[in-house]
């Protein structure tokens, strides 16, 4: 599993690295990313899926301890189109 550092802390995500367009699934309160797996076994072949595990309990790696991790803090503490950069073939 991939990380990404953000000011909030790590974040673990997986990336297909398939063809594009990207698809980012996001999961839903403690749910780890892996509950899309299924669907993004599908698709891989004509995406690209990159599924983060959001921090409200479904992530394995502690957020920093100023970490917000409240419903209107979660904006902050995940990946943004400003903060991280994907990359297309």
């Amino acid at each position: 599993m991939k990380e990404i550092e953000l000011d909030a802390g790590p974040i673990e995500y997986t990336d297909s690295g398939g063809g594009v367009p990207t698809l980012v699934f996001l999961g839903g309160l403690v749910m780890p990313g892996s509950v899309w797996d299924p669907l993004t076994k599908l698709l891989t072949r004509e995406y690209r899926c990159v599924v983060p595990t959001l921090p409200l309990g479904g992530h394995r790696r502690p957020m920093n301890p100023d970490a917000e991790l409240t419903l209107p803090g979660l904006p902050r503490s995940s990946p943004s189109s400003s903060s991280v950069s994907i990359s297309m073939p």
